[in-house]
């Protein structure tokens, strides 16, 4: 991609992978060694840091008009600070999707089920023809998060939503506490999930479904297609097939969604002109057309997907009348991104011993509290 942009526009560009793990401080150090002219960042709080410390810049006006012409307004708003454009998601991920053996399902006569009620029913069922149904990958603890995103965003609705992704509304509020009781409501009854599941891994629950036949459900983003296409496990779109995350009441269709938001960090015409070209359809197209990979431009055709399973994907997510970025990616990383700590740890809590919903959200908040008060003292990345 880069080179295509390099040889229409004479303009060279270098790119470096930061490692993902300790990104925070891998940033930090790329930054002090002399700021990069864009970044492309995995997680939306670190691109509001660099927003309030004044180290991103806001979108020239013609990369702004090309992020008006190829995104819906859904996608547009993630690159938003303020109502000023700082960013634009060149690379999406949906995670509202509950993949599943096919093989069971037509061997057990089950459909796909459609609301949450459904699915409880289905794996209810599916224990008492000797399957253990579900397989949480809770080790991991952003998987944990992804589960109540899922669920919060349909019971509180999108402006509570990101009225806790900011913060603006405490984790004890009653819409918290009513989403923790639904995910209780599943997570204790200890039939319909495989054992430990707080201590298995996101490629163990996956492998447990399509391997081991440990489990019939597994719920991740769309990139558990690519888990087990590169594994050989099962054939995505045959064995291996996903409905969207099951519905909770009547109402709009909502997902949740990740997504790499590249950011600048000069404002150079030459900056200003490659950021441009990542918001058109033709820099997209190259990464479709390589698969593993959903772009938010509303250019792209969904059937120029080359996987059965991704146009599945692009198609649910143009579906989607509420799209929200994934909560706990919006959160400093203290509280929203670090193992054995703040959302991950206390979730992965919740899921050995769901009890006490009240309780957990109370924990929640002293949690989020702290590392609010602490990131206000935190130097800004690369001083």
């Amino acid at each position: 991609m880069t080179d295509r942009f390099t040889d229409r526009t004479g303009i060279d560009v270098t790119y470096e992978a930061l490692p993902p793990t300790k990104l925070n401080a891998a940033l930090s150090a790329t930054i002090a060694d002399g700021p990069p002219a864009v970044v492309i960042l995995p997680q939306l709080g670190l691109v509001h840091r660099l927003v309030e410390c004044q180290i991103a810049k806001p979108l020239p006006t013609a990369v702004q008009q090309a992020v008006n012409e190829n995104y819906d307004p859904r996608w547009r708003q993630f690159g938003m600070l303020d109502g000023i454009p700082y960013g634009l998601v060149f690379k999406s991920t949906n995670k509202s999707l509950m993949w599943y053996d096919a093989r069971v399902l037509r061997k057990t006569r089950l459909r796909e089920p459609k609301t949450w009620n459904q699915f409880v029913d289905s794996s209810q069922g599916l224990s008492k023809q000797g399957y253990t149904p579900i397989s949480i990958g809770g080790a991991d603890g952003w998987v944990l998060t992804d589960w109540f995103e899922n669920v919060y965003l349909q019971i509180a609705g999108p402006e509570k939503y990101d009225a806790l992704a900011t913060h603006k509304i405490p984790w004890t509020d009653p819409s918290v506490t009513k989403a923790l009781a639904i995910l209780a409501q599943l997570w204790s009854q200890h039939n319909l999930l495989v054992p430990r599941p707080a201590d298995t891994s996101f490629n163990r629950s996956v492998e447990n479904v399509f391997v081991l036949g440990e489990g019939v459900f597994v719920f991740e983003g769309d990139f558990v297609g690519d888990r087990i296409a590169d594994n050989g496990w099962a054939t995505p779109g045959k064995e291996a097939r996903f409905f969207t995350f099951p519905s909770l009441q009547s109402g709009p269709q909502s997902a949740v969604v990740g997504g790499d938001t590249a950011v600048m960090l000069d404002d150079s015409s030459e900056t200003a002109a490659f950021m441009q070209y990542l918001a058109t359809p033709d820099a997209a197209q190259i990464w479709v057309n390589a698969g593993s990979f959903i772009s938010p431009i509303n250019g792209i055709d969904p059937q120029a997907y080359p996987a059965a399973v991704t146009r599945q994907s692009v198609r649910d997510l143009r579906r989607a009348t509420i799209v929200r970025y994934d909560l706990s990616d919006q959160q400093p990383l203290a509280f929203g991104g670090t193992s054995r700590a703040g959302m991950y740890q206390s979730l992965q809590e919740f899921l050995r011993h769901p009890e006490d919903p009240a309780q957990r959200a109370e924990q929640l908040e002293v949690k989020a509290s702290r590392v609010y008060e602490a990131a206000i003292q935190q130097p800004c990345p690369g001083r």
